[in-house]
């Protein structure tokens, strides 16, 4: 069974639809990768943070590699976003 990063984020384990996270998100990086922190969830992504494109390759990575449906509600223009759960 493959273990979901996201375990330490929740008393309960895995957020749930609804649930709001915050997140740090590094564009321009080396590689794609979304990975549990000290400080939380960070998502380092090779896009440039012009025209949406890191809030696009963001969304598409989480759900890749941590197999959750997500939703920027706040941040679209800042490095620190709070994104929601969706089904």
């Amino acid at each position: 069974m493959k273990k979901n990063k996201l375990t330490a984020l929740t008393p309960e384990g895995v957020p749930a639809v609804g649930d709001v996270l915050s997140l740090t998100v590094k564009p321009g990086a080396k590689k794609n990768e979304a990975i549990l922190t000290r400080d939380g969830l960070t998502v380092f992504t090779t896009a440039p943070p012009i025209d949406n494109k890191a809030n696009a390759a963001v969304i598409k990575l989480v759900k890749k590699q941590l197999g959750l449906k997500i939703e920027i509600i706040a941040g679209h223009t800042s490095k620190l976003k709070r994104v929601r759960v969706y089904a």
